[in-house]
């Protein structure tokens, strides 16, 4: 009897301690918490990162963002620093071109970051990017060409430039893109290749709320962005290039590329491209008469009437084309509507059926 009192005893005591004591991993060996999403959508919380586009940016992503150290060397990474008032621009431009990516802080406040188009697909992405100006749109801006930031001499400029933290001026030019007299600039993707895929983020620095809005995001493929004018008010109207028809009807060189401008409409900038004159449109129309005429004519000049609202006009421009542009036992009506289809899945159609109406309404071609 004696000994089983013991036994129960020395289970007791056992039990106790198991329950107040419990065995903890080291910190580095323990599960790291989920990575929580950063919010795509504008945030009235300062303290909240606003990104924008398809970027999925998680906290622990891009080789521990927080906190990049680089190689043991220190040589991987190269961070560039831009100041303006209690506004700071982050460049970290990664060698191994896989995690390259930009920061908007706000007096020390994470506000917009981007790592680059190929993190939503799990890819690193952010092979080079950059912030830009519009001083800088249409000169390409490689990595090779921008490893040093170039200093510029301000002084003549309206409202000066970015500073770096030891008060150097830099070529980023202090501007409003909109003409509503705030602060914007463009964040900048180049994925590398041959056919490299350029795109951009237009983003508003709120200095009242000191939050950062994207106003577009504009993924454009194998198109740079371009500036057209700046007007009086001070907003810069843009342009690019759709390449929706690369390779369609022949190689990269022949393809058609219409030209897409873009204005700022509150809040955010749109499609604007304007009517053709009729005297582009007669000669186009004229142009089918000549012997050698071919299918890279007729995309070409396509592209231009359907993206300046012409779809009547394009209409007619297929049934007058020689037949022999089409190819052996090609049916014109099924090879416009083909072209149409294929239009129909530009990233600008629905921009374009906004502006003109009449798109909606193709012609019947026989």
């Amino acid at each position: 009897m004696l000994r089983l009192i013991r036994f129960v005893a020395v289970i007791f005591v056992l039990m106790l301690v198991s329950s107040s004591s419990r065995l903890e991993l080291p910190v580095s060996l323990a599960q790291p918490e989920p990575a929580s999403e950063v919010p795509r959508e504008d945030s009235s919380s300062d303290a909240e990162v606003v990104a924008s586009g398809p970027m999925v940016i998680r906290t622990r992503a891009m080789g521990e963002l927080h906190g990049l150290a680089g190689t043991p060397d220190g040589q991987r990474y190269t961070t560039r620093e831009y100041l303006y008032r209690d506004w700071k621009l982050v460049e970290v431009i990664d060698g191994e071109r896989q995690f390259s990516h930009l920061k908007v802080e706000h007096k020390g406040v994470l506000k917009w970051l981007g790592a680059g188009s190929g993190s939503e697909e799990g890819t690193s992405g952010g092979y080079f990017m950059c912030f830009l100006t519009l001083r800088h749109l249409g000169k390409c801006r490689w990595p090779e060409q921008s490893v040093e930031r170039p200093l510029g001499d301000c002084s003549s400029w309206a409202r000066g430039c970015w500073q770096t933290p030891d008060g150097r001026d830099t070529d980023l030019e202090i501007e409003d893109m909109t003409g509503r007299g705030g602060l914007t600039v463009i964040a900048y993707e180049w994925t590398g290749g041959a056919h490299a895929a350029y795109n951009y983020w237009i983003l508003n620095l709120k200095a009242d709320t000191g939050n950062c809005w994207c106003l577009n995001y504009m993924p454009l493929g194998n198109s740079e962005l371009g500036l057209v004018s700046v007007e009086s008010t001070g907003a810069a109207r843009l342009h690019c290039f759709d390449d929706i028809f690369a390779y369609y009807y022949t190689g990269f060189a022949g393809s058609p590329f219409p030209e897409v401008e873009l204005s700022f409409q509150e809040p955010a900038f749109e499609f604007d491209n304007k009517p053709l004159a009729d005297q582009v449109i007669a000669e186009a129309l004229n142009r089918t008469l000549c012997d050698d005429y071919g299918v890279e004519d007729l995309a070409s000049r396509l592209t231009d009437f359907v993206w300046h609202g012409h779809i009547d006009e394009a209409g007619e421009l297929v049934r007058r084309a020689p037949r022999q542009v089409f190819g052996e036992n090609v049916d014109k009506s099924k090879w416009w509507a083909d072209f149409l289809e294929n239009a129909r899945s530009s990233r600008f159609w629905d921009a374009m059926v906004k502006r003109f109406p009449a798109l909606e309404h193709a012609p019947k071609v026989d």
